[in-house]
């Protein structure tokens, strides 16, 4: 495991992590990317100590085409990413401790419900296992501190000592839409304003879409994904890639 490294405007994703990926962190930044900072799709990621900030697109994106992502995170600041700090569609856990997830910039994004600015701190799309908040804060994020959209029976949610404050005109603390809403939700430190405006609000809003990753079948052995392509045992993600065993972020010193 590597320690102390800045990723710093990797083309138009930080990093990305796919299939069966296990990715232990501790000490990187991911800042100024073009697009997400990271990008997890059906793969396991635990970050101690991550500073993932003024990316143009997601902090975290994590979906699941296969095997629903989990993620990690203690200890960690996300700020200033445009669209979403987290973004999970069909994840599996979600752990995070002491975090902050701030000033999410909100950026125009077609949905199905038409073009709208999205900017939230967190937004949970489906979610299929446990989501575990303590100690986090969602500050002057664009849009919504939290957004869960269609809740599952799959998911339970603990939080402790999480809070959702902004100065932001238009802002939303805390939005269920299209589900029940759990009732441990109602544990987060809302600020009043942002609370009246979620009681008034009455139309869902806009989520980001799903989007592809490119698999290995698809793209061959010296593809995108493939043995020596972006993802693959010599690629960018891989055994000796820039995130692998001997990699960049890997197990060697």
């Amino acid at each position: 495991m590597r320690q102390g490294q800045d990723v710093t405007a990797w083309q138009a994703v930080g990093i990305v992590l796919v299939g069966d990926a296990q990715v232990e962190t501790s000490g990187v930044v991911v800042r100024g990317v073009e697009g997400a900072g990271i990008v997890q799709d059906s793969s396991t990621a635990i970050h101690t100590n991550i500073v993932v900030s003024d990316n143009q697109g997601e902090g975290i994106r994590l979906q699941g085409t296969g095997t629903p992502p989990t993620l990690d995170i203690q200890t960690g600041t996300l700020d200033a990413n445009g669209l979403a700090g987290i973004l999970a569609r069909d994840a599996g856990s979600i752990t995070l401790g002491t975090v902050t997830v701030s000033n999410t910039v909100a950026v125009p994004v077609a949905t199905v419900l038409g073009a709208v600015d999205v900017g939230d701190g967190l937004q949970l799309l489906s979610p299929l296992g446990p989501v575990a908040l303590s100690d986090v804060a969602f500050t002057d994020n664009g849009r919504a501190g939290i957004l869960l959209d269609a809740d599952t029976d799959g998911a339970t949610y603990s939080v402790a000592r999480v809070s959702v404050r902004s100065q932001q005109p238009e802002a939303y603390g805390v939005v269920v839409q299209n589900g029940a809403a759990p009732g441990s939700l109602d544990e987060v430190d809302v600020e009043t304003n942002l609370a009246d405006r979620d009681a008034a609000l009455d139309t869902p809003l806009g989520v980001v879409e799903p989007r592809v990753v490119p698999s290995a079948a698809s793209l061959g052995e010296a593809g995108f994904v493939g043995e020596e392509g972006f993802v693959g045992e010599e690629g960018f993600v891989g055994e000796e890639g820039f995130v692998g065993e001997e990699g960049f972020v890997g197990g060697a010193d």
